[in-house]
């Protein structure tokens, strides 16, 4: 095999698995760190988030409970919000878990695109966990959130693990690889 192939084929490697590449780990890494994230909150709420793991692989989102404030009309929501904004495009990857003592509909659990509310689960639903994949945009607000009715009893809790985000391909690269292909088919026609 010539020179001028086998330097062909190495790159084509390389641009594949480049291509195919994601995250080595999931995870709160990179661009989405822990310490990236904004926690914020309507007035009168008291929910917070705690990592575990270093780098940190789950997060725990906790709602409002009892803290001696009324509870805000049923309409406004009390909301704990942890956000990010997603700085490439690509898909978010993550597993979730959502559970309260709380009952009826008091509490949910949310992931946010963009400011609006994806409902995952409350405290009756059936379901109560599972895996979300989503594509997002450079300047997207990506996050989580528990919402509290009542802000009473149990807080609605949200744990997130196995998150991960994977790029979507660079137009570059796919050029390349269409380039190299182009490439190979030529010279073996020759």
């Amino acid at each position: 095999m010539n020179l001028f192939l086998r330097k062909l084929r190495g790159l084509g490697l390389v641009a594949a698995l480049l291509l195919v590449a994601g995250p080595a780990a999931a995870a709160f890494i990179d661009d989405y760190a822990f310490g990236n994230w904004t926690l914020t909150q309507t007035p009168g709420a008291d929910g917070f988030v705690t990592p575990s793991g270093v780098p940190t692989d789950t997060i725990v989102l906790t709602g409002s409970a009892a803290n001696g404030t009324p509870a805000p009309p049923a309409d406004d929501p009390s909301v704990t919000d942890f956000t990010i904004t997603v700085l490439a495009a690509g898909s978010i990857t993550f597993d979730w878990d959502y559970q309260s003592l709380d009952t009826f509909n008091w509490d949910r659990g949310a992931y946010l695109l963009n400011g609006a509310e994806i409902f995952l689960a409350q405290n009756n639903s059936a379901v109560s966990n599972g895996t979300v994949t989503i594509l997002v945009s450079p300047g997207d607000v990506f996050g989580f959130r528990v919402g509290s009715r009542d802000q009473a009893f149990s807080p609605g809790i949200l744990s997130i693990d196995n998150f991960s985000f994977v790029p979507e391909p660079s137009t570059a690269l796919l050029l390349l690889l269409g380039t190299l292909g182009l490439a190979v088919a030529g010279r073996r026609r020759v």
